[in-house]
């Protein structure tokens, strides 16, 4: 249920162009089992099975095509529990983000497992290591962002000075965020519309314990200018291909 498309792809016919497995299949999946908890999350009661969800019954069919139709669909089917929450605009925040990281990849896997193939190029052993390093800190970066738009929130709220108490938000609990009080409500304080920036946020660095990751400026400068998705088209584009194909690319 939770495999990366590639390595969905690579148990097909003609996958002798994809990478091994990498890190951006372990992030994608990871991606998923978020996907799951926020589909059923039910306020800390006991969660549905997946059969009751369509996407996530889809994904446990193991058909890749099902995940390159969920990152390129503009919406998502969340749990009622956080459709109709103060933080809802989080969270579809940062599925929004998340997608937009990860549809360059399934795309590069789709051309090279198409026809005629265009082969994902091979990583050396350094520019495997910064785009690791780049990678995990833009996925962290979004997590943290949305953590971050919820503790506003929260704050906001709680200056309305209610009385009507609210069940604490899911993402910091479902995230390991320190913070999981419950905070008063007011369903008339309108939510924070600006979203913060993933390339600023100090705690995903703190939080990433593999390597030590690059400064601001220089992920700005090999990412080609600060675009999100540079860092990841830079080797995701087969050798010789040019721009990047950024239409849809349907599944099989």
């Amino acid at each position: 249920m939770y495999q990366s498309f590639k390595l969905l792809k690579g148990t097909q016919r003609g996958s002798d162009n994809l990478r091994p497995h990498d890190y951006l299949d372990d992030l994608e999946s990871f991606f998923y089992v978020l996907c799951h908890v926020c589909f059923l999350y039910n306020g800390g009661k006991r969660m549905d099975p997946f059969s009751t969800h369509d996407i996530l019954a889809d994904w446990n069919d193991g058909k890749p095509a099902f995940k390159l139709d969920f990152m390129m669909a503009p919406g998502h089917l969340l749990s009622p529990y956080i459709h109709k929450s103060n933080c809802a605009t989080a969270f579809y925040g940062l599925f929004i983000h998340l997608q937009k990281m990860f549809s360059p990849v399934l795309n590069s896997v789709a051309r090279a497992t198409g026809w005629p193939p265009a082969p994902m190029k091979r990583l050396t052993y350094e520019e495997h290591r910064s785009f690791a390093d780049k990678s995990c800190s833009e996925f962290l970066g979004h997590v943290d962002a949305a953590i971050n738009e919820i503790e506003q929130i929260r704050k906001d709220l709680t200056s309305a000075a209610t009385t009507t108490s609210a069940p604490p938000s899911p993402l910091p609990v479902i995230l390991g965020s320190a913070s999981s009080q419950p905070s008063p409500s007011s369903a008339l304080l309108p939510l924070p519309s600006a979203y913060p920036s993933s390339s600023s946020s100090q705690s995903s660095k703190r939080r990433l314990s593999t390597t030590s990751l690059p400064d601001a400026e220089q992920d700005k400068t090999e990412a080609g200018g600060g675009d999100r998705d540079a860092g990841h088209e830079v080797y995701l584009h087969p050798e010789g291909s040019g721009q990047a194909d950024r239409k849809r690319v349907k599944g099989e």
